[in-house]
Parts: C-alpha cells; structure tokens; sequence
C-alpha cells in the first residue's frame, strides 16, 4: 500500500472517528443541538489536517514556484543573449567570420528561446499532473465526507 492510499485511509479513519463522536455527543433535544467537546473535535480536525496527503503541499509549492521557475529561465535567456552580443562584437573584420558570427548567434538566441519554452512547457506539464493529482484526491476526500453527511442524514431520520 503507498504512503498515499495510507493517508487516505487515515483520513477516512479519522472522519469516522469525527462521525462516532457526533452521534455519541450529548443531544439537546429542544433546540435540536449537540453539546460537542471542542477540544476533542479540534484534535481530531488537527489530525486529520497532518493526515492529507503531501501532493496538496506540493501543488500549491509548485504553482508558487512557477512563475520563479519561469523568471530564472527568462534570466538565462537574457544572459545567453548578452553574452551572444559581446561574443559577436568581439569577432573581426572577416567577411566570413561575421558572417559565422551571425550564424552562432542567431542558433544562440534560438536555442535560448527553445529552452525557454522547453522549461515553460515541461513546469506546465508538472503543475498540471500534480494539480490532477490533488483533484482526485479531492475528490475522493469529497465523497467520503459526503457519504458521512448522508449516513449522519440517515442516522438522524432514523431516529
């Protein structure tokens, strides 16, 4: 079993553990309330908040980390180029030299270009698998405590 299915089952865990708490918390039956140990609720809450699993961290790192990824290929593009500038200002009278010198210079900026792209590309394609990721464990999280709210629904009809 992965470090993730693990989680999701201690959350579920957790959850039920939320669920047997509520129903088992004493009931105010005029006003149609519970009196819940806030404490205890809170403990539960805290641990079910360290129980989710890591790819909602490293989402919401990598979308923070994007634009810093794409900025710092931006800025090795830029020094690339300067540095294909100066490179091309030191090359002699040579007809055929600057005409070489034109050459190396424009696949430069090409390749510079190219990387940047590359990297645009490549952190786009990993936020994307990451933020799926955590779209499908959202989405299961979302089940199980829908499910909870419908059998505490039934539990109380039941009544």
């Amino acid at each position: 079993m992965s470090e993730n299915q693990e989680k999701v089952q201690r959350c579920m865990y957790i959850i039920e553990e939320i669920e047997d708490f509520v129903l088992h918390s004493t009931k105010i039956p005029i006003f149609n309330k519970l009196i819940i140990d806030e404490e205890r609720l809170f403990l539960l809450l805290d641990s079910l908040r360290n129980s989710l699993p890591d790819e909602i961290q490293e989402s919401i790192n990598i979308v923070a980390n994007r634009d810093s990824i794409i900025n710092g290929a931006a800025n090795k593009a830029k020094e690339i180029l300067l540095e294909a500038g100066e490179k091309a200002k030191r090359i002699v009278e040579n007809s055929e030299i600057i005409k070489q010198s034109k050459i190396e210079a424009d696949l430069i900026r090409k390749e510079a270009f190219s990387e940047i792209e590359t990297k645009k590309e490549d952190a786009d394609i990993y936020a994307d698998q990451v933020l799926e990721g955590l779209q499908n464990n959202v989405i299961k999280s979302l089940q199980i405590v829908q499910n909870g709210i419908q059998e505490l629904s039934v539990s109380k009809k039941s009544k």
